[in-house]
């Protein structure tokens, strides 16, 4: 028996092709416009409507483990955790945030293998979170110092969302990903805040419904020298410097909207990947 369940999807600018193919069955969903964030139960004055995406960005850290040494084809595991700061929505419109509020989310756990010059794929158990903070009382601002994860877990926690297994997307002999390629990460909601996640008439969108991002170019972190605050919330040294495909920093940005599809069973997944900052998203139009 198929459930009808919420899902999120993410196609970025420059990868249209290839998000075509990933969802290809998506002309059979329906793209849910008009839900909304409401963060009034936490005490905000925030209820913000209309929304179609919500906008990323942030940086991750990935660390292989290559028994035989780097060589093309060469197999390896991977360890990958990030971080992530949403300030706008819709491709562009801001958040109505003042002062210090933020929403952000973190990623840890994730775990995977594959093969240099090759494919990846992720492992289950890997778990992503958001997080509200209303700017007030004891906190960090996202960016601004190590403690709170650089930030990302600030505040309340909104919503968990844990790893299935799949996804993943191709790379380079450096264990980088392919310019315009795909990366993605499968997730179902286990937790969603009650009142804060909901549809346009104001229905909690419960545990089970779906989140995902898809993006391409991830971005290896040039900075020089690199930000003191994220490598200590990595747990990495002052003086890291990038070693792929060995262990890699890379900026991550992207947008994700909610659809309505036929699924075979409640646990449904959830698409996160990591790219570029700024990329503009490639979404479905609303029928007119």
């Amino acid at each position: 028996m198929k459930t009808t369940m919420t899902k999120l999807y993410s196609v970025l600018g420059g990868i249209a092709l290839a998000g075509a193919a990933l969802f290809s069955n998506a002309a059979q969903a329906a793209q849910l416009d008009d839900w909304r964030l409401n963060l009034q139960p936490l005490g905000a004055p925030i209820n913000t409507a209309g929304i179609d995406n919500l906008n990323f960005n942030g940086a991750s850290f990935i660390q292989n483990t290559i028994p035989g040494g780097p060589a093309p084809g060469a197999p390896f595991t991977f360890t990958d955790n990030g971080f992530f700061n949403i300030k706008t929505i819709n491709a562009g419109a801001s958040l109505p945030l003042n002062f210090n509020q933020q929403l952000t989310a973190r990623y840890v756990g994730g775990t995977g293998s594959g093969n240099l010059g090759g494919n990846f794929t992720f492992n289950a158990g890997g778990t992503l979170e958001f997080y509200w903070w209303n700017g007030v009382g004891p906190g960090t601002a996202y960016g601004t110092g190590s403690a709170n994860a650089y930030g990302s877990t600030t505040g309340v926690k909104i919503g968990t969302f844990t790893q299935l297994a799949g996804g993943g997307g191709q790379i380079d002999a450096n264990g980088v990903p392919l310019d315009n390629g795909v990366i993605s990460l499968q997730f179902v909601a286990t937790s969603l805040m009650a009142g804060v996640w909901t549809d346009a008439l104001g229905n909690d969108l419960l545990a089970g419904f779906t989140l995902g991002f898809v993006t391409s170019n991830a971005h290896l972190d040039g900075s020089n020298p690199m930000d003191p605050n994220m490598l200590s919330a990595f747990g990495l040294p002052a003086n890291y410097h990038q070693s792929p495909p060995n262990s890699l920093l890379t900026l991550n940005g992207g947008q994700f909207a909610l659809q309505t599809r036929q699924v075979p069973e409640p646990g449904s997944l959830a698409l996160l990947g990591l790219g570029i900052l700024g990329v503009a998203v490639a979404r479905r139009r609303r029928a007119a």
